[in-house]
């Protein structure tokens, strides 16, 4: 076997999605994988994306896990008004409701998508119509 070849073998590296996060498998020889790990939870997305679609700053929102939801909520800081939203993860995607109201899964709402970049992880949040708003979030 020729070196290139035999190099090309013994170290490759492989990237997927898993869950929606961007995770890096290294090949390091025969025998030995390292798996890059996201940083971020589904909770962090779940808090981002609220942050996100309600232009709200991170720090005022709280999340909870019940079952396979996450309850977030906040208290707007200019008057006092209490919000609160149930949110679930499918694959890169988003789905959020009003504590008591409908999902919002239907052809007519935004639909909202994550991505791990660098490190961050971006909420794109894309209306009806084609315009998008998009913001970056570390941990």
């Amino acid at each position: 076997m020729n070196k290139l070849l035999s190099t090309t073998l013994l170290s490759f590296v492989l990237s997927i999605n898993l869950f929606g996060f961007e995770t890096n498998y290294k090949h390091k020889g025969f025998g030995s994988l390292v798996v890059t790990k996201s940083k971020f939870t589904e909770a962090d997305i779940a808090k981002y994306a609220i942050s996100t679609i309600m232009s709200q700053p991170t720090k005022i929102i709280s999340v909870k896990k019940k079952g396979t939801l996450f309850l977030v909520s906040y208290t707007r800081r200019n008057d006092g008004e209490y919000f609160s939203y149930r949110v679930k993860i499918d694959g890169n995607k988003v789905i959020w409701a009003s504590i008591d109201g409908r999902w919002r899964d239907r052809s007519y709402d935004d639909t909202i998508i994550f991505k791990e970049i660098g490190g961050k992880i971006m909420i794109h949040q894309i209306y009806t119509d084609g315009s998008d708003n998009i913001k970056y979030f570390t941990k």
